[in-house]
Order: C-alpha cells, then sequence, then structure tokens
C-alpha cells in the first residue's frame, strides 16, 4: 500500500508514467536487432554513420500505429503501450546518475582548466538556441499569425541541448500550466529530430575537418577504420575493453554492482525529489518535475566526491559506467523516435520543421564558430564532440568524436562533465523564467518578446564570460568561421 501511494505522489507530481510493459522493451530490443543488421550491410547508413538506435526508432516510428497501422486500418502494427514516451525520461534521468559515476576525477583545477570553458560554451549555445527558437516562433505568431506557443522556441533548446527526455518532462510542465497544449509531444519531437541532425551535421563537418587537416589524431579519411563503418568489430586485435573488475565474481558480477549504484543513486535523487517537491507551494512545485534530472546530477556528484573523499573509489569503474550511459542512450534513442506523435506534430508542423532545421544550421554555425576561440588545444575535436552535444546527446558527441579521436586523446568528455553544473543552472533559467514570463502572455503581447530579450542578454553575459576568465582569443576577421593561426 505505500509503494502504491508512492507511485502514486511520483505520477501526480511529474506527470510521467512509473510503470512499464516489459514488450516495450523487446519490441525495442528486436528492432535494433534489425538496425545493427541494416548498418552492416548497406553502404549509404555505413557512409553517413547512421546509428542502430536511430534506425531502430525510425522503423518503430513506421512500423507503429501512426504510420502501418493507419495503413493497415489498426490491423497490423507493432503494438506499443502508451507509456513508451516515458522511456526517454526514465532513462535520461539513470544516464545523469550515472555520468559523476563514470567521470574523471573531480576537481576545481580540472573543472578550471577545461570544464568552465565548457561549461560556458554550453550555456552560451543553449541560450543561443533559446533566443533564435523563440525568434523563430514570434515571426510566426506575430507576423504569420499562427496559433503557437513561443514556448515551443525552448522546447527546441532542450530537445537539441538535453535529448528527448527533458524536452518531453519541459514539455510537460508547460502543458499542466496550460501554457502549451502538445508540449511533451513537440519536446519529444525535438529530441528524436536533434539526435537525427547531430548525425546529418557533424558527419559532413567531420569529413571538412579531416579533408582540411583541422584533426590532430586523423589525416585521411582512409584512416577510418572499417568497423567504425560498419559497427560490427570482426578482428579481436580491435575489440576494446568494456570495463574491469571491482568485485570478486563470486560475489557480485562487476556490471550488477556498476548497474545497482546508478539505481540506488536515481533512488535517492528520486527521494529528494519528493523531498523538495513536498515543501514547495503548488504553484512553484509544477515545474520540479523538469528538473529531476539536475537533482541526478548533483545527487550523482556528490556521492562520487564521498566515495572519493573516503577512499572507496575502487568501487567504480568509468569504463562499464560508460557503457551503461550508451546502454541508456541507445534505447532513449530508439524509444523516442518511436513515440513521437505524428498527429501532434502535424498540428505545428511548418513552425516546427522551420525551427528545427534552422536551428540546427544555427547551431552548426555557432559551435564552428566558437571552438577555434575558447580552447587552446583539442579545437576540432571538441567542436565534433560539442556540437554532437548540442544536437543529440553527450553520447552522441562521443560517437562522432571516436571518428576523428579513437584514442580519446582530447579531454572534451570529461571537460563537459565538469561543466555540467554551469550548464544546468542556464537550463534552470531558460525553463523557469520562461514559463513564468510567457504565462503572462494570456493578458499581453509583450511577454514573448521579453523573455526573447532576456534570453539574448543572458547570453552576451556568458560571452563576456570568456575573456574575464582568460579563455577568449582574438581572431580576424571577426565572423570567419575557422580561422587562421
Amino acid at each position: 500500500m505505500i509503494f502504491e501511494n508512492f507511485i502514486g505522489i511520483l505520477e501526480e507530481s511529474t506527470g510521467v508514467g512509473w510503470t512499464f510493459a516489459i514488450w516495450d522493451l523487446l519490441f525495442l530490443s528486436v528492432l535494433l536487432i534489425i538496425g545493427i543488421l541494416l548498418r552492416s550491410k548497406v553502404k549509404f547508413f555505413q557512409k553517413w554513420l547512421i546509428p542502430d538506435a536511430l534506425l531502430a526508432g525510425l522503423l518503430g516510428l513506421i512500423l507503429g500505429k501512426y504510420v502501418l497501422g493507419t495503413l493497415t486500418q489498426n490491423t497490423l502494427y507493432i503494438p506499443f503501450s502508451e507509456g513508451l514516451a516515458y522511456y526517454p525520461y526514465h532513462l535520461l534521468n539513470i544516464c545523469f546518475c550515472s555520468i559523476p559515476l563514470g567521470a574523471a576525477e573531480i576537481s576545481w583545477r580540472k573543472i578550471k582548466k577545461g570544464g568552465l570553458s565548457t561549461g560556458l560554451c554550453i550555456g552560451f549555445t543553449q541560450m543561443g538556441q533559446v533566443a533564435f527558437g523563440v525568434g523563430i516562433a514570434l515571426i510566426f505568431i506575430f507576423l504569420l499569425g499562427f496559433e503557437v506557443s513561443p514556448l515551443i522556441g525552448t522546447l527546441f533548446m532542450f530537445g537539441y541541448g538535453t535529448g528527448p527526455g527533458q524536452a518531453y518532462a519541459i514539455g510537460n510542465v508547460y502543458e499542466n500550466l496550460g501554457l502549451f497544449v502538445g508540449g511533451k509531444e513537440i519536446g519529444l519531437a525535438f529530441g528524436s529530430l536533434g539526435y537525427v541532425f547531430a548525425f546529418l551535421g557533424g558527419i559532413p563537418l567531420m569529413r571538412w575537418g579531416i579533408k582540411n587537416g583541422h584533426t590532430a589524431h586523423i589525416r585521411s579519411l582512409d584512416e577510418i577504420p572499417e568497423y567504425v563503418k560498419t559497427g560490427l568489430i570482426r578482428d579481436e586485435r580491435d575489440r576494446g575493453v568494456v570495463g574491469r573488475y571491482t568485485s570478486a565474481t563470486e560475489a557480485i558480477d562487476t556490471l550488477s554492482m556498476q548497474i545497482a549504484l546508478v539505481l540506488f543513486t536515481y533512488i535517492i535523487s528520486i527521494l529528494v525529489y519528493l523531498a523538495i517537491w513536498s515543501i514547495l507551494p503548488k504553484g512553484a512545485s509544477i515545474y520540479l518535475c523538469g528538473f529531476l534530472y539536475m537533482i541526478c546530477v548533483m545527487v550523482g556528484m556528490i556521492f562520487r566526491v564521498i566515495l572519493d573523499k573516503t577512499g572507496r573509489r575502487y568501487i567504480l569503474d568509468s569504463q562499464t559506467q560508460h557503457r551503461i550511459q550508451g546502454v541508456t542512450t541507445d534505447f532513449i534513442v530508439a524509444s523516442a523516435i518511436a513515440a513521437i506523435s505524428i498527429p501532434m506534430v502535424w498540428r505545428y508542423f511548418t513552425p516546427f520543421i522551420t525551427i528545427a532545421i534552422l536551428g540546427g544550421f544555427f547551431t552548426l554555425l555557432i559551435s564552428v564558430w566558437l571552438h577555434k576561440r575558447i580552447f587552446s588545444d583539442h579545437q576540432f575535436e571538441r567542436l565534433i564532440f560539442n556540437y554532437g552535444a548540442h544536437t543529440g546527446t553527450a553520447m552522441s558527441g562521443l560517437a562522432l568524436m571516436r571518428v576523428v579521436d579513437p584514442e580519446f586523446k582530447s579531454s572534451a568528455p570529461a571537460d563537459y562533465t565538469m561543466g555540467m553544473p554551469l550548464a544546468l543552472v542556464c537550463q534552470f533559467v531558460i525553463a523557469s523564467i520562461g514559463g513564468v514570463v510567457i504565462s503572462m502572455a494570456k493578458t499581453a503581447f509583450w511577454p514573448p518578446i521579453l523573455y526573447f530579450l532576456i534570453a539574448i542578454v543572458f547570453a552576451i553575459f556568458l560571452w563576456f564570460l570568456w575573456p574575464v576568465f582568460g579563455f577568449w582569443k582574438r581572431y580576424k576577421p571577426f565572423w570567419s568561421l575557422w580561422p587562421k593561426d
């Protein structure tokens, strides 16, 4: 009875389901196997390094009720449950619990060296995405007469910048506040399309960098191993180590222990979330469900620091934690794409697809322009990783960077983790202030414009912090995307 009440409180406070159908996991697993086979055989997918999870998600969308179900008059399609859309939310939280546990040693020295500039980069890019997305939305609303909430611009940022799970959660907050009908479905769609854009934009960018000699560790496209293209490692000599033992198998398998540590962190995060939710007034607590992933990161970092300070760091294995993050990301992508609500996307199709495509190019251009100016080492490798993270997830950035930096000599992933707290602050400002400002739009036309200006001012403020901390390098001409040294 207590547990049922516990689940009821969680579902009421988050607006997200907390029970799942095993058949969804089985269907997704079958689709992933088909995706693996397609990637290993089809040259087009190999050339563009299309992830197996993306193929699985597209297959799930096509074979689901909105496409195949419609064509067969609901007689033949994959019967995913309504809870399929909840998987990205929970898996993203689990992934964020794992990131601090699998990170390199957490220290101010490392944060100051590369993490701070990376955090500013994340915050600046996301504020730019918000300003761009809301700006395009305002054009559709005031000039073209479309009925759509300006908050669609913020969902573009959350979808591209944090992933489908977080975009779904924030969209759900907007929907619960009565600010954006279909917000969670649009957020999920942005997150899914962002993952597609990560690779459709990242692969040409990577080829351009290799061709023009901007990469530090690979000089020719011919150096890309065959197994990177097919996705399957046939030669024993090319197979790396998945993880290291941190426990005696006779007692418990290391993978079991690593998963247990991550899920333990998630449980503690949920309890912290409920504690905060219980003391907040109802008007404020409704925002909290969109920020459970932030609590997961903070709890994970505290847990990690405790293990470091007490000499218990040895129970963690970074490589195994990275594999857990990879597994959750694969299922996030597959489930998010398969769960896209085509009717809701069609309702907002013109502003949605315009913001998604133009915003994707904007993210690509701003990422290229920044990285030569704010980093002193591995500039292109950092660009590839951060661009992938700014459009898909950290795992998509890692997949792209692995091609140009196969031995991970760049510290970009570690710096991304260290810079995450600053990025979380920016995301909190975007969602909370944005929701409050836009909620006034029911009685006036100026709040969306004010929100647009707030995002620009915040981005400019973050921009000025680079010279303050001594990270900014002046290149001429100012508008050059990749100036010469």
